[in-house]
């Protein structure tokens, strides 16, 4: 069984590149549907070539090419295959074929599979100036948002109807750390929310447990990682930002000690990060040290570099 449906479901492809209405109009049951991502074609064969036929006459150049095929028990065969619209665009596509006793197709459903969201996670020391570039990329860059995981954390706390606040909450006044299911699980309401299909997370990961915490709840199948935003100065420099900072911001840790404990922090917990994406050749290095303006001439090469990257 599983053998003669993955040879139905490549013939049925091959016979679909060879652009021969008559050929897959005969591959069709006398009642037969197919459902892709533009119309519903059916109830007849007719209809179904007739449909398919459109596609072809509007997309000549049009191809298939099968990745892998899933079968069952039943005459359903499941096929990943790529739809190569032209040189610039590929569609991921999952196909549900199923047959009748005598081989041919009483219905195709096609199911065009959404493009990952890329993800940059954002990482400097406090005070690198990461706020003032990622304001930058989504004023410039309308396809991305900028997403803190601080922000995040306090948007829920703040929220009355939310259990996830009141755990939050509870577990940030026994002085113990949010887990990074909740995180995470924030992190992700906050990309579907705004509804861009790029992301500036800001603030995550801290830690290397949080990079696990990510692999774990959102994985290769949930976002594609494009690496670390890393904008890297000096201790001094940073001290004197905050410091100045201090004068207006009103935060209570912008001040010299609070300030050295949490560069301490930085480099004994975000370093690690930094060596894993290295390893990966997955980190855009930003000299944060100039003037906003200069580093924000190779912040914006590096979000282009970013956005020309294939899906994965």
């Amino acid at each position: 069984m599983a053998e003669r449906l993955r040879e139905l479901t490549t013939t049925y492809f091959k016979v679909w590149n060879s652009h021969d209405q008559a050929g897959i109009e005969a591959l069709h049951s006398e009642k037969s549907t197919l459902k892709d991502w533009n119309a519903e074609h059916g109830p007849t064969r007719a209809d179904v070539a007739k449909g398919i036929a459109g596609i072809w006459k509007d997309v000549p150049t049009i191809k298939i090419e099968i990745v892998d095929l899933f079968t069952s028990v039943t005459n359903t065969c499941v096929a990943s295959i790529r739809v190569i619209v032209d040189a610039a665009t590929t569609l991921k596509v999952t196909d549900v074929i199923e047959y009748d006793d005598a081989g041919l197709v009483v219905r195709l459903d096609a199911y065009v599979a959404q493009p990952k969201p890329k993800v940059l996670f954002v990482l400097g020391g406090p005070g690198a100036g990461k706020g003032t570039q990622c304001a930058k990329i989504v004023e410039e860059f309308s396809d991305w948002a900028h997403i803190s995981a601080g922000d995040c954390l306090r948007a829920e706390r703040q929220d009355p109807n939310s259990k996830d606040g009141e755990l939050i909450e509870q577990i940030i006044k026994e002085g113990k750390i949010v887990p990074v299911a909740i995180t995470v699980k924030l992190l992700q309401k906050a990309m579907v929310a705004s509804k861009k299909s790029c992301f500036l997370i800001d603030g995550f990961p801290r830690n290397l447990d949080n990079v696990t915490g990510w692999k774990e709840n959102v994985g290769e199948l949930g976002a594609q990682v494009c690496g670390v935003l890393y904008y890297e100065a000096k201790e001094d420099e940073l001290e004197k930002r905050l410091l100045s900072r201090g004068e207006t911001s009103g935060r209570s840790d912008d001040n010299i000690d609070s300030i050295r404990k949490r560069f301490k922090t930085y480099i004994s917990e975000t370093m690690p990060i930094i060596d894993e994406y290295k390893a990966k050749n997955l980190v855009y290095t930003v000299d944060g040290m100039p003037p906003a303006d200069e580093v924000w001439k190779v912040t914006q090469g590096i979000v282009r570099q970013v956005e020309a990257m294939p899906p994965m």
